[in-house]
């Protein structure tokens, strides 16, 4: 099929649609200007690159878009209202964008995205036929779906901190597809289930009757199927519930990676950002708690549900039975004891992850706590943060254990009471035998799972207080959302600073005018780190400024534009610290455009590369996470060459050039100058470093 031309209102329209749909809140304005900023960097408006146009804008607002060609029932068996498949298709003097979502039987909602988006009812023949008009025979065309990246924020009005119950409502509506699924398989279960105490009554009244093989044969062989029907049924579910169990780690892994590394610069000032990461680990209880709730949970509810209504079936007196049954479980249970049991679960979550964060911090100072004296002290510390776990702890099972309590109450109760006066029903002649026998069935049925409602009532505050948890995390503030782009040029930047400051009363930051020429080599002398930090931080986006203008090249303003491209052209030195991965790794940090080569040389440069040698997988040597077997110049060395690897614009150097040598300086600045392609920007305290530099300015 030949090329087709995009409009930019279509993708417009397209781009709402879909953040509706997932209830992700974007602005117009926003979206168009998206458009017009990838117009700017060059992708083309044809069919072609349609999915290059759906990648840079789902990257900016959050949303994964799947593209793929496929027949007409793939991708309706894929849609629905939370999350549409989009049909387009190419006529030929327009396209269409058609969004369609089954209803029931042979029917489905069509709606035509344009500016009305015009929405009918029709039949999936029609829309076949609609397809061959637009000269798809085959019936296999484009199809558009989509998720949201961030899955366990999404359609969530913007404020500080969510709540569990807010976030427990946001995945619901994502996976509520699977929950109907797993839903019906519960009802489906549960109504075979019934099959023991109705065939139990049946059985009763054949045997009062007489002694005739052929019925209990028959009933036997039908409580076999039926059971084995269940059976079957149970472990369909279970396969849709381990399932949903790993999408719910992908989704939140996904967000995670995402978040940390945009994560504002200021979220982390003066704190350790380990503790907030741990909060990830509570997944392994939202996933454990979501399936036991579904599927356990949800079949004791319809259970219940199914059961008594049964029993109303059976005598009248049963309407009242349910009445005091539920009265006392929702509203004595649930709302009265269980008031506040999600706030003391949410206290102990934290008491917990308070003496995580204290275990770790004595394996981060371990030889702090080798004396006596410090080892006690860290003895003391523990005790207070166990103590206070296990405060907060007993005033949630003193919640958790009258609520069962009163379950098993019910349970005493509800059994003798049935008994005796099901048995007085019975001698009256106003129920049967075998209805007795059948009602005694399903109240020890529903009272006994009854009993054991404690572990789902843990299970829903265990997962509340972890969808708190995760939620601390997801809700790190980001950096700001620039869409301006910055020219991909192989020439020094250019960099022009007028009053520039930061802090209110007592400046940290101020510069009236600063010029740094294309290729300069500056030298920033300050009176003490802070202030130096500061600046570089500015300039590398980490931070932003009170006031103040930095343009660039003398066409870009900093506040417009896109962070994320502009370090592609900008490396920032700091600190000597390496991850776990290859030496390769850690250099090109998986940029698949920085061959072997390039690491090579950019070791050679920092004087590392006969080091790398000496190891046995050379540049594919592992790294720990604190740099064995390099020690600590060699892992300078290492982030060095990590900064020159694909010739950055900008070189911005925090001090880590005072912990080298003056020849590693003065080789390393010759190098670059040599190089022609980087400004560098270098922090420093030492004399000799000075020296090196075209120019020193005092910040």
């Amino acid at each position: 099929m030949k090329d087709r031309e995009l409009k930019k209102d279509q993708l417009l329209t397209v781009l709402l649609y879909f953040s509706k749909k997932l209830g992700i809140q974007i602005e117009k304005i926003e979206a168009f200007r998206a458009i017009e900023q990838g117009i700017k960097e060059r992708i083309p408006l044809t069919s072609s690159h349609l999915e290059n146009w759906l990648e840079f804008l789902g990257e900016y607002f959050g949303i994964q878009f799947f593209v793929n060609n496929g027949p007409v029932e793939v991708g309706l068996s894929s849609s629905s209202d939370k999350n549409p498949s989009v049909a387009v298709l190419f006529f030929e003097h327009h396209t269409e964008y058609i969004s369609v979502i089954p209803s029931f039987l042979n029917f489905l909602q069509m709606t035509i995205l344009n500016e009305s988006d015009k929405s009918f009812r029709t039949t999936i023949s029609k829309f076949k036929n609609r397809v061959k008009q637009a000269g798809y025979e085959n019936e296999i065309i484009l199809w558009i779906s989509a998720e949201p990246i961030h899955s366990f924020s999404t359609g969530l009005s913007p404020q500080s901190h969510y709540t569990y119950l807010e976030r427990i409502k946001g995945i619901l509506n994502l996976e509520i597809s699977d929950i109907w699924v797993i839903g019906i398989y519960s009802a489906a279960i549960v109504i075979l289930s019934l099959v023991i105490p109705i065939g139990t009554q049946s059985l009763v009244n054949i045997l009062a009757f007489g002694t005739l093989y052929q019925p209990v044969l028959i009933l036997t062989i039908l409580v076999l199927v039926a059971l084995g029907f269940a059976g079957v049924m149970k472990i369909l579910q279970l396969n849709v519930a381990e399932y949903l169990q790993q999408r719910l780690f992908v989704r939140l892994s996904l967000e995670v990676s995402e978040k940390i590394p945009k994560s504002s610069y200021a979220t982390h000032e003066g704190k350790k950002p380990e503790g907030l990461v741990n909060y990830f680990l509570e997944i392994t209880t939202i996933q454990k708690a979501v399936t036991t709730l579904l599927v356990d949970g949800l079949g004791i509810f319809l259970q219940m549900v199914i059961g008594l209504l049964v029993l109303v079936l059976y005598h009248p007196f049963f309407i009242i039975f349910n009445a005091v049954i539920i009265f006392i479980i929702f509203y004595i249970i649930v709302r009265l004891l269980g008031k506040e049991a999600v706030d003391t679960s949410i206290k102990e979550s934290k008491a917990k992850h308070e003496l995580t964060f204290w275990f770790e911090e004595l394996a981060n100072h371990r030889h702090t706590f080798k004396s006596d004296n410090a080892f006690h002290y860290s003895q003391l510390r523990m005790e207070g943060l166990t103590e206070n776990y296990i405060n907060y702890r007993r005033k949630h099972f003193n919640i958790l254990i009258k609520q069962i309590a009163v379950f098993i109450g019910i349970q005493v109760v509800g059994s003798g009471l049935l008994l005796g006066f099901g048995g007085w029903l019975v001698i009256k002649g106003e129920m049967s035998l075998g209805q007795l026998i059948a009602a005694e069935i399903i109240v020890a049925k529903i009272l006994d799972s009854r009993g054991k409602a404690g572990k789902y009532f843990e299970s829903y505050y265990d997962m509340c207080a972890s969808f708190d948890k995760v939620g601390y995390l997801l809700d790190m503030p980001q950096e700001k959302r620039g869409l301006e782009s910055v020219s991909q040029l192989e020439s020094p930047v250019e960099l022009n600073i007028q009053n520039l400051s930061v802090g209110d009363k007592k400046k940290i930051i101020n510069i009236p005018e600063l010029g740094i020429k294309a290729g300069e080599v500056l030298a920033i002398k300050s009176p003490s780190r802070k202030e130096a930090s500061v600046f570089l931080n500015l300039l590398y986006g980490l931070q932003e400024s009170d006031s103040g203008i930095i343009e660039i090249d003398g066409n870009y303003s900093f506040h417009e534009i896109s962070l994320s491209a502009w370090r592609k052209q900008t490396s920032l030195v700091r600190g000597y610290k390496v991850f776990s991965g290859s030496i390769q790794d850690n250099i090109s940090l998986g940029d698949a455009r920085v061959s072997s080569g390039e690491v090579r040389d950019a070791l050679k440069v920092v004087n590392l590369w006969e080091d790398v040698l000496k190891l046995p997988d050379g540049i594919n040597s592992k790294l720990s996470a604190t740099g064995h077997p390099f020690n600590r110049d060699q892992c300078f060395q290492i982030n060095f060459a990590r900064a020159i690897v694909g010739n950055p614009r900008l070189i911005l150097i925090d001090e880590a050039m005072d912990f080298l040598s003056h020849e590693f300086a003065k080789e390393f600045i010759e190098y670059v100058v040599k190089n022609k392609t980087s400004t560098i920007l270098i922090y420093t305290r030492k004399e000799d470093i000075f020296q090196l530099c075209d120019r020193i300015v005092e910040i």
